[in-house]
């Protein structure tokens, strides 16, 4: 495929015509594949990502035998997971940043943890969902 489109490329680089219908259609279905690809190699990356979280949870909590899981501890497991990630700030993000409760003063600067868009989406869209289930129960 990558042969096609260096000579579609050439073709419409190098050469005065107009591509045909079929160049434009392998074109557009190559550039087509290209992001196709991209997508799905981000999608492994989140399930791999979401694998390893999951294997340290398992392994931190020793269960069914084990207890409760510290939440220091699934923080810190979901960053070494890639799914959270932790960013210098000197102000807090939100009004319910929880990193306000273990730094008083943020201007000397501290480490808050952020949760990936996809996660963020997933978490409201399920937010919804309930709202709309408990709507319907009353």
């Amino acid at each position: 495929m990558s042969d096609l489109v260096e000579r579609l490329t050439r073709i419409t680089t190098n050469e005065p015509r107009k591509l045909t219908a079929e160049e434009k259609l392998r074109l557009e279905a190559a550039s087509e594949l290209t992001r196709l690809r991209a997508a799905l190699a981000e999608a492994e990356r989140e399930r791999d990502q979401a694998r390893a979280f999951v294997v340290e949870l398992f392994e931190e909590t020793d269960w069914p035998e084990g207890g409760d899981l510290d939440g220091f501890v699934f923080q810190e497991a979901a960053a070494r997971a890639g799914i959270l990630t932790p960013q210098e700030r000197t102000e807090f993000c939100a009004e319910n940043c929880h990193c306000a409760e273990y730094h008083g003063d943020p201007a000397g600067g501290f480490e808050c943890y952020r949760k990936p868009q996809w996660l963020v989406d997933a978490q409201a869209a399920r937010h919804a969902e309930r709202a709309a289930i408990a709507a319907k129960g009353e």
